[in-house]
This record gives C-alpha cells, sequence and structure tokens, in this order.
C-alpha cells in the first residue's frame, strides 16, 4: 500500500484506488509537512487557478523529497505540463484523462521505482538478500514480505544493511541511531542498542523471518548476517 497526496483546492472527486491509500491536502505548508509520509504527489490545478503557484508547489516538493510528482490539469494546458515535466514532474494528466487511467499510471510507476530500489539494494536471482525502503521505513524480504519499522529499528537496520557482513562497533551504531544524544555511559548505550535489537528481531521473527539476521558479534557490535 503506497500513500499517495492529491493536493486539491477545489475538491474535485478524489481518485479511488485498492492499492493507494490517497490522501487529500488543500493546504500547502500541510502537504509540505507530511512529505516524509507519502510515496507520491498529484498536485491538480484547477481551472483558473495561477499556473505560477503549480510550479512553484512543485519546486518546493522537490527540493525537500525525491519522489514521484504529477500534474492533473484541468484547463488542457499543455505548456504546463511540458515545463512540470521539465522541473521534475513524471507526467501530466488532463480533462480527458480517467480516474482508472490515473491510478493505473500512478500504481505501474511506484512498482516499477519500488522494484529497481530492491535490484540497487542487492537482491540477486536466487532472491536470498533483503531491501530496503526508504519511504515507508520497511525493509522487503525475498518472498516480497514487507516488514515496516520505527524510525530507529530503521536507521539500525539501514546502517548494517550498508556494509553487510561486516560488523559495526556499539559506538558507531548510537552515534547513528541517536546522533544528538550526549550520553556518556558505555553500559547505557548498550542497552539501549541490545533493546532497540531486540525489538527488530521481534519483528522479524513475527514474520517468520529469522531473528539472526541482525547477528551479534560478541564485545563488538552487531552485523547484518546475509
Amino acid at each position: 500500500m503506497y500513500n499517495i497526496a492529491v493536493f486539491n483546492r477545489k475538491n474535485h472527486p478524489i481518485l479511488i484506488s485498492q492499492k493507494l491509500k490517497l490522501i487529500e491536502v488543500a493546504d500547502e505548508s500541510q502537504l509540505l509537512h507530511q512529505l516524509n509520509f507519502i510515496d507520491g504527489v498529484v498536485i491538480h490545478r484547477s481551472e483558473g487557478e495561477d499556473q505560477n503557484k503549480v510550479l512553484e508547489l512543485l519546486l518546493s516538493i522537490k527540493r525537500q523529497k525525491y519522489f514521484p510528482i504529477w500534474i492533473r490539469e484541468e484547463n488542457g494546458d499543455r505548456l504546463i505540463r511540458k515545463v512540470a515535466i521539465e522541473l521534475g514532474a513524471l507526467s501530466g494528466f488532463d480533462s480527458t484523462s480517467s480516474s482508472d487511467e490515473i491510478v493505473r499510471v500512478i500504481e505501474n510507476t511506484l512498482h516499477l521505482i519500488y522494484q529497481k530500489r530492491l535490484v540497487d539494494s542487492g537482491e540477486n536471482e536466487k532472491g536470498t538478500e533483503i531491501g530496503l525502503n526508504e519511504l515507508n521505513l520497511s525493509i522487503i524480504m525475498p518472498n516480497n514480505t514487507e516488514i515496516r519499522l520505527t524510525q530507529l529499528e530503521y536507521k539500525l537496520v539501514s546502517l548494517l544493511a550498508s556494509n553487510r557482513n561486516q560488523a559495526f562497533v556499539y559506538e558507531d551504531i548510537y552515534k547513528h541511531v541517536w546522533p544528538s544524544d550526549n550520553e556518556m555511559n558505555t553500559g547505557h548505550k548498550k542497552y539501549r542498542i541490545a533493546n532497540l535489537v531486540f525489538h527488530t528481531r521481534a519483528k522479524l521473527k513475527q514474520h517468520k523471518v529469522n531473528p539472526n539476521v541482525l547477528q551479534t558479534v560478541r564485545s563488538v557490535g552487531y552485523r547484518l548476517n546475509i
């Protein structure tokens, strides 16, 4: 399930999809504050709406997050769609585009993006590796099972995945997961890391994944054992 924000000032009919969670937003600041929790944006430009505002919003989004953006243009203005695509939008839709067509394009695009991320993250032909989904704060197993993590759990796993089968020492793990924490007690640091590993392993076990994928390296730290 992907989270798609639909920026819609005029309350036009919302898109409907069983594979997408569509979140209707009418306020720019609200949209920009939600970027870390969504997988893409559809910007709906209503008839008579200033095209510069639409383009400025597109640029504001691109400055904060790199993910798919689509323009839905009610005026049939090909020029703004062309400019929007040049600025980074994936494609544009007009009044002749049906809701079913728009939804299918979005679903297909997201599927291709996430499948590519799985390949780029090291999934081999035998399907023995795991993938990372930063937008959803999740890991994706070889059988395509997606396991949602908390932000701290994802930080831990993503660090270990950055150099698989190599052990990371406790101090480096702590600095990565809690970068602004000034804790000096080494024992307390190890306790917090071990507690985080415990909860992450529990989620793996719930999904019938060997929890020892997060392997303890005695007196050193942890590693991702692939």
